[in-house]
């Protein structure tokens, strides 16, 4: 399942990448920074992002995944800060063991 998690993050990734410049894409790496200080997103983006993410979810998985919830608190956990960091959040919220 973790090759089908990384390939709906990256699904979103291509989304999001359409409406942006060139120089501004998303990389679809486990380091490549989403929506922090220094990250391509802003809360805007993010939305956009999440909705894209869901869908994708959704459909490689057929699961129905909420990730706009207000069950975390975006300053002391960000799940969105990295590919890396959401990829471990996905994992957990769809259970499946991270290393």
């Amino acid at each position: 399942m973790s090759a089908t998690i990384r390939d709906a993050v990256y699904r979103a990734i291509d989304d999001i990448n359409e409406l942006r410049p060139p120089e501004k894409r998303i990389a679809k790496t486990a380091e490549a920074s989403l929506f922090s200080r220094s990250g391509p997103l802003d809360s805007l983006g993010l939305l956009n992002f999440i909705v894209s993410l869901e869908g994708a979810i959704e459909d490689l998985l057929g699961v129905e995944l909420i990730l706009s919830d207000k069950k975390f608190n975006i300053n002391s956990f960000n799940p969105f800060a990295t590919v890396s960091s959401l990829l471990d959040y996905l994992k957990s919220q769809l259970g499946e063991p991270t290393p």
